[in-house]
């Protein structure tokens, strides 16, 4: 017996009903819960524009901030951080630095940073009050002593943010160098340097001379088989913390080197950020 051919009519409101079951919940398309704006200008250097990518929930609200500094130039992850982040109730941001700078342009770089978003803050939902940084590696060292430092260090580009009226709240160390004296390898920090005397230059670029007790909690992650950075920086952190009565915790990663980045995505990281953020 042949079969009848299927009507034109029935195929339409057969894919009519489909479109109307994917509405309806059973297979939900559903947009993305952020915005995402990348290559924004918070400064200007000689040579280039300083830029951050900043992603924030769509939902309305006012919401605290966690600012990432990466290792080197601003690669895909870091951006995937500050979109988990924005899913998870923050605005997560991208700062990009200048590299291969003299001290203490890559950390100013940073504090301009944060100026700049506190003057935009209703644009990207910001609570200027709750800033958090989070650094890996260099990008760590520039997170302690953006933290730490009270005074404003110099700038020498054009800084498009003018407040300061921010406050970081928080600070996550990602196998940071807290104490150039004791790097071995002097290539390490020879461009932070500069022409500055060894001793001119540890004694204002070691985020350890910084701290008192009014300085923010923080979050200290180390590989314990870290031979860039070795562990004995996170240690000094460590001590000098509870020496001067800030909260902290430290992490010491067994077997683990250098290549510890995602532990900005943590859940002892969420923890952190949330006790101190939320």
């Amino acid at each position: 017996m042949k079969r009848k051919p299927v009507s034109i009519s029935l195929l339409i409101a057969f894919l009519f009903l489909l479109v109307l079951g994917l509405q309806s919940g059973y297979c939900q398309l559903t947009e993305d819960p952020y915005i995402l704006e990348q290559g924004i200008a918070y400064g200007m250097s000689d040579v280039a524009k300083l830029t951050l990518n900043i992603a924030f929930p769509k939902t309305d609200g006012v919401f605290p901030c966690i600012v990432y500094i990466g290792w080197g130039v601003v690669a895909s992850y870091d951006t995937i951080a500050a979109i988990t982040a924005s899913e998870k109730g923050y605005v997560g941001v991208v700062h990009d630095y200048r590299r291969n700078a003299k001290f203490p342009i890559p950390v100013a770089d940073l504090k301009c940073a944060l100026s700049w978003l506190a003057d935009n803050s209703a644009r990207f939902k910001i609570d200027p009050k709750r800033i958090a940084l989070a650094g890996f590696h260099f990008g760590g060292y520039i997170a302690l002593m953006a933290a730490y430092t009270k005074a404003e260090l110099v700038h020498d580009s054009k800084c498009y943010g003018n407040s300061q009226n921010y406050k970081v709240v928080a600070v996550i160390s990602i196998a940071a160098p807290t104490d150039w004296s004791k790097i071995s390898d002097e290539t390490y920090y020879n461009t932070l340097r500069g022409e500055d005397n060894k001793q001119d230059f540890f004694s204002k670029s070691c985020p350890l001379d910084y701290i008192d007790s009014q300085d923010p909690p923080t979050l200290i992650f180390h590989g314990e088989i870290d031979k860039d950075t070795p562990a004995i920086q996170a240690e000094l952190l460590d001590k000098k913390l509870i020496q001067e009565g800030v909260p902290h915790k430290y992490v010491l990663l067994i077997d683990q080197d250098v290549h510890i980045m995602e532990q900005w995505q943590s859940d002892v990281a969420w923890e952190f950020l949330a006790n101190y953020l939320k």
